[in-house]
């Protein structure tokens, strides 16, 4: 007797970061499985079109996709606002977060069991918690960055908000003492980095002509753009810090910057920054990450940045910036730095 397909559920959250994590693994495997994919967001699904190999790998995969729009279930959505929140808000929460119209905009048979829900560590959407109740389905969270967590003493598990799902993969060992607070010591699993796979590197690295038979060194700098997420204090903050370091680089002879913004941290203000200066100092790059350190010269990165990690793994030279503010980072010391990943710079005259 032939056995029905397991549905495997993969539920996006913000995009590209997580199919890079998640897609070496679906390819690697002898994949005999139902795959559909959740957007959550249409910014979310826009974000994962700009990595193509692994944006390729999930369309390959899956047998069907849903991109949840804004105007989805407006009406409900609109009187869950207006209707006093203690009567109606939890019935109507229910409603717009019914299974069975997620099932039906999948192709999926409403009496068809979700098998398995993967999603991503930040991932706290109701759906998986509905999905979770209706289906008794697993939940298996994953990274969305290579990066690797490290616990602060400081801190206390109380008032962190638990991870809804069952497991838990993570990167590191290192990792499992700082996210027990979150979940069981014993449903987190060190799983390894799939994107710093030999094969899947192969896949990703890709040569830029741009960058071939020239003279001048190629400073790879993956910013992130956090000008959207600070106060007005903070934000002058980060001006500041970003003109100091584009002027310092305008010092440097025979040299070009290949700007990488992060997929999500990405308010346009640093480009009104990088105008200032001239254009054939910069470029702005699309490429992925690992494609860039290969082909770079150094990586200079924001404090704890996971971009810090692609240069020793390309065996180049690797810089974190300042913190610049306080608001964003929870640790005076890179983790990256406690871990020997990196160096960071305390000004703008140690980056020199």
């Amino acid at each position: 007797m032939v056995q029905n397909k397991k549905n495997i559920l993969l539920v996006i959250r913000r995009g590209s970061a997580e199919i890079e994590w998640i897609a070496p693994i679906i390819q690697s495997f002898d994949f005999k499985f139902n795959l559909y994919v959740f957007f959550l967001t249409e910014e979310a699904y826009e974000n994962c079109i700009n990595d193509k190999v692994s944006f390729s790998i999930i369309k390959k995969y899956q047998k069907k996709q849903f991109i949840q729009k804004k105007m989805d279930r407006a009406f409900i959505k609109g009187a869950r606002r207006i209707l006093p929140k203690n009567i109606f808000f939890p019935k109507l929460t229910e409603i717009i977060h019914d299974t069975r119209y997620l099932k039906s905009k999948l192709l999926i048979n409403k009496n068809d069991k979700i098998d398995l829900v993967l999603a991503e560590f930040g991932n706290y959407s109701q759906w998986i918690a509905k999905i979770k109740k209706n289906d008794l389905s697993k939940v298996v969270h994953f990274p969305s960055t290579p990066a690797v967590y490290l616990e602060e003493n400081k801190k206390s598990a109380n008032g962190v908000k638990k991870l809804l799902g069952d497991y838990l993969l993570v990167n590191s060992k290192i990792d499992i003492k700082y996210w027990s607070k979150f979940i069981k010591k014993n449903k987190i699993f060190s799983f390894g980095v799939p994107m710093f796979e030999k094969t899947w590197l192969k896949k990703k690295i890709k040569k830029n002509k741009n960058f071939e038979n020239k003279k001048y060194k190629k400073i790879l700098f993956a910013y992130s753009s956090y000008f959207g997420q600070v106060n007005s204090k903070d934000f002058i903050k980060l001006d500041t810090q970003l003109n100091q370091v584009m002027q310092t680089f305008n010092m440097i002879k025979n040299v070009k910057i290949i700007v990488k913004i992060h997929p999500n941290k990405n308010h346009p203000h640093f480009l009104n920054i990088l105008k200032k200066y001239n254009k054939n100092l910069w470029e702005v790059s699309d490429q992925n990450l690992i494609s860039l350190s290969n082909e770079c010269d150094v990586v200079v990165s924001n404090f704890q940045s996971a971009a810090s990690i692609f240069g020793p793994l390309m065996a180049k030279p690797s810089i974190e910036l300042w913190k610049g503010v306080d608001s964003i980072y929870n640790t005076n010391k890179s983790w990256n730095t406690r871990l020997g990943i990196t160096t960071v710079v305390s000004t703008k005259n140690d980056l020199k």
